[in-house]
């Protein structure tokens, strides 16, 4: 009787943990959701730098097991960082996007990339540009 009693409260304490970290996570999911989506309102009333920022403490928030949307998310960065005619950092993040989008399979996210790279047209001078937009061409 002890036995099952220490072992039914053992399964208990570890329901209410289990049930913690769910809830955790999920509240750290929903945080980095917010701070992306206000980054995007952001960027759509023109203030990139305020933009910029919370994209990336959203991206920053984001657990591995949400790649997919960490890819989609790299798009929405590299668009402020267009915006702010910050190319070479606007190149890193669409590469890295692209280059997570192919390993894991996520063709929204390759379609996101794909629609940036009109904005980098303006940008063939800059190192690394022309080997993107090659690679996008043949991807």
């Amino acid at each position: 009787m002890c036995w099952c009693t220490s072992s039914d409260s053992l399964r208990q304490q570890l329901r209410e943990h289990n049930c913690v970290l769910r809830e955790t996570e999920r509240s750290a999911n929903i945080t980095a959701d917010l701070a992306v989506d206000s980054g995007q309102c952001l960027l759509d009333l023109g203030r990139t730098t305020e933009a910029r920022a919370r994209i990336a403490e959203g991206i920053a928030l984001l657990p591995r097991a949400r790649d997919k949307t960490r890819g989609i998310f790299l798009t929405y960065q590299a668009r402020g960082c267009l915006e702010a005619d910050d190319i070479e950092q606007a190149l890193a993040v669409t590469g890295e996007s692209l280059d997570l989008a192919t390993r894991i399979g996520a063709p929204r996210c390759v379609t996101l990339v794909r629609e940036l790279a009109p904005a980098f047209e303006p940008y063939r001078r800059v190192d690394g540009v022309p080997e993107f937009l090659e690679r996008l061409r043949a991807s």
